[in-house]
């Protein structure tokens, strides 16, 4: 699921296509062995960030036989094996020769992963000069966290767009279900107004947590503001995880501003 609501955006990773059961990253015989996929945790540091881990996408390990000076690493559709998805990356190794190819789910660019597709992993082994002298492939499965259709935010039953109201309850408004099992984790987090008037000179974490929560099972899916935060601006994001699947992550990208409601 990877969709943009202004309202919000959606990600994720897993081993099951079209029925079948994809032994984790089949590598092709070559000296450099490929190892995975695993996908990254909600421990990521948010602080100067108003939203949840944003890490998704997935890394796999590698292992060169013949150790040499650089590594290098693509990912493409096993359909188009010649044309690499564009998603950020990075690649880190020892001396040993062992390291990790790491990709981003990229679901804020035009090229992405795909929920439900299959991929090939290629690991080159470049020389000092920038020669391939060698390089392995492994093939993986991308399977998302189930996550709901579609999530709004609501109030009394009514679609909030761009505001929020102080002192109504506020719903995370789902169409579907996240995934049996899934830990998913709610982020409310408010940006004073006075930091928007001063043009962002701050020298801390302007942020403020209005929730905070992370539950396996049924997820935080009400808030209210109080009184005082009207005028402030609020950004609202999700995030579930689950072992074996990579992340989904929901953020509703434009901040919400918060208006006083009349008595």
């Amino acid at each position: 699921m990877r969709t943009t609501m202004t309202t919000a955006v959606v990600a994720a990773a897993g081993l099951a296509v079209g029925g079948l059961t994809l032994p984790p990253a089949q590598a092709a015989p070559g000296d450099i062995t490929i190892s995975g996929p695993t996908y990254p945790g909600p421990g990521a540091d948010t602080a100067g960030s108003p939203f949840v881990s944003m890490d998704c996408g997935l890394t796999v390990a590698f292992a060169d036989a013949t150790p040499s000076a650089r590594y290098d690493a693509s990912i493409a559709l096993a359909s188009a094996p010649d044309v690499a998805v564009e998603v950020d990356q990075s690649v880190v190794w020892d001396e040993q020769g062992t390291g990790e190819a790491s990709f981003d789910c990229g679901y804020r660019d035009e090229d992405h992963l795909l929920d439900g597709e299959t991929y090939v992993v290629t690991v080159v082994e470049l020389s000092a000069r920038g020669a391939v002298v060698g390089e392995g492939t492994a093939t993986v499965a991308y399977d998302e966290v189930d996550a709901p259709a579609d999530i709004w935010l609501s109030s009394g039953g009514e679609r909030l767009i761009d505001d929020l109201p102080t002192a109504r309850p506020i719903d995370l408004t789902v169409e579907g279900a996240w995934e049996e099992g899934a830990t998913v984790t709610t982020r409310v987090s408010r940006l004073p107004r006075e930091v928007v008037d001063n043009d962002w000179e701050v020298d801390e974490d302007p942020f403020v947590d209005v929730l905070a929560q992370t539950t396996t099972g049924t997820p935080a899916l009400r808030f209210s503001l109080p009184h005082h935060l009207g005028g402030d601006y609020v950004f609202v994001s999700v995030r579930a995880d689950k072992p074996g699947k990579a992340p989904v992550v929901v953020t509703f990208e434009e901040p919400f501003e918060v208006v006083t409601s009349p008595p």
